[in-house]
């Protein structure tokens, strides 16, 4: 049965990026038992056995190795975790209890099950979020729970509601942190100018006075979009909340550029109205920098052009990606 789950685990993900590790020796299950303090269940020793654990970039969701486990001390007396999202965002558990029944959970007070394999469909079936994943998982049971328990049910109630809403929390903080990083490089770039009204920018012995707030959302929306395709990348863009978010910062990026494109044309006429050029061009024989200015700026436009068609590129990638995983998810269900 085990085996039969991490084949077809392996299978369900082979497109998104999945890495199965060598199987555990025998003395590698033996001293980590005696780690923790008690023996593991046969299907965690099968698992182990199969497997030493594996790695999902589809929801960066890791069943973690013996050795990271003990690496990371992420055990105690008669606990440890044994699976991961998101680089530690969220942990499953296993635990001995005082009866010495074998509990796995994600939060102390709601038990999911005993038995790793009943785990491991529910991962292959729903994934981390989606219907029949882990986190609906979680909330059928707290449900269950609700329903045979009238005393003080608030309690429950709070913790489901913020489970609920734990992807979206945890992507308002993606997003606040990209803001800090934007305002990090701008101190960076502009120093303590870049916390006041404007900026001055002295190009050709002329001042520049732009608002300092078009800087913060340029490198906010290079930076976002960035960190969001790496991160949503690694998931194949299958929660539907984050490639919302991805696809929104590439539509106000192409933007961005298009409302860009002008400002390069305004530099692209030394010899108009807008600019006094010093001494008079008549009074040169040639007028070579006139021309390479003019070659610069023509290339600058070609440069936008050419990263508004990338990220529309990555953004149509994005969609299909997204589409496949809706797809493949329904067949599997």
């Amino acid at each position: 049965m085990i085996k039969d789950l991490i084949t077809a685990i392996a299978k369900n993900h082979k497109d998104s990026g999945f890495l199965l590790h060598d199987p555990a020796s025998n003395q590698a299950i033996l001293e980590f038992e005696k780690a923790i303090g008690f023996e593991l269940p046969p299907d965690f020793r099968e698992f182990y056995s199969i497997c030493n654990g594996f790695e999902c970039d589809e929801d960066i969701f890791n069943f973690l190795s013996l050795e990271e486990i003990i690496a990371n001390n992420n055990f105690g007396s008669s606990w440890f975790y044994f699976a991961e999202y998101m680089i530690y965002s969220d942990m499953w558990s296993i635990r001995k209890n005082d009866k010495g029944v074998i509990e796995i959970y994600n939060e102390e007070d709601i038990v999911l099950t005993s038995s790793l394999s009943e785990f491991l469909e529910r991962f292959l079936n729903g994934g981390v979020f989606e219907s029949n994943g882990l986190y609906h998982w979680n909330k059928e049971i707290k449900n269950k729970s609700i329903k045979h328990i009238n005393v003080n049910p608030e309690p429950i109630i709070k913790k489901q509601s913020f489970m609920k809403n734990k992807p979206l929390l945890q992507e308002i903080l993606w997003l606040l942190g990209c803001i800090a990083v934007s305002v990090i490089i701008g101190f960076c770039i502009f120093g303590k100018a870049i916390f006041e009204k404007d900026i001055d920018i002295n190009l050709h012995d002329t001042y520049f006075v732009i608002a300092n707030h078009h800087f913060l959302i340029s490198f906010f929306l290079i930076i976002s979009f960035t960190a969001y395709f790496i991160k949503e990348k690694r998931r194949s863009f299958k929660p539907r909340g984050p490639f919302l978010i991805f696809l929104f910062l590439g539509l106000c990026f192409v933007v961005l550029l298009t409302k860009a494109s002008p400002i390069f044309s305004f530099f692209n006429s030394p010899l108009g109205s807008v600019w006094t050029v010093y001494p008079p061009l008549s009074a040169v024989a040639t007028t070579p920098k006139a021309e390479s200015f003019t070659s610069t700026v023509f290339t600058l436009n070609n440069t936008l052009v050419v990263f508004q068609v990338l990220i529309i590129t990555l953004m149509l990638f994005a969609s299909y990606k997204h589409g496949k995983q809706t797809v493949c998810n329904k067949e599997v269900k």
